[in-house]
């Protein structure tokens, strides 16, 4: 594969949000915003990477949400060090589409995002449903 650049992001501190509303279905948004940092690498890089998730992860699209630590996985041995950056657009896409202030994502991985939203959600009445 070619070599990849991704374009950084001038960012701010991003909070994790206090409220979740139970209308938030993150696992959507978390695929959407994968969707469309993978589109930022090129048109014909999306397809392929979907691709070798099912091949060699047995992991689809729609089973992201539930499986990260796999996605995380696929992507670093796909992207090597720029799966980083990757990884780093992914959350602040997706802080975007589920409408929270975007900041800073430097410091906050996919992972990290997701434990932090699961425990808010748990302490909330509201829940983010990821699938």
């Amino acid at each position: 594969m070619t070599s990849l650049h991704i374009e950084s992001m001038s960012l701010t501190s991003t909070p994790v949000p206090s409220q979740i509303t139970p209308k938030m279905n993150a696992g959507i948004c978390l695929v959407e915003a994968v969707d469309e940092v993978l589109e930022m690498v090129g048109e014909q890089v999306r397809p392929l990477v979907y691709g070798y998730l099912e091949n060699r992860f047995r992991l689809a699209k729609d089973q992201i949400p539930a499986r990260p630590g796999v996605f995380l996985t696929a992507i670093s041995s796909l992207f090597g060090a720029a799966s980083k950056s990757l990884e780093q657009n992914i959350v602040k896409r997706f802080y975007a589409k589920m409408g929270f202030p975007t900041g800073s994502t430097e410091n906050l991985s996919l992972r990290t995002m997701y434990l932090q939203l699961q425990q808010r959600s748990t302490e909330s009445k509201s829940h983010v449903r990821w699938i």
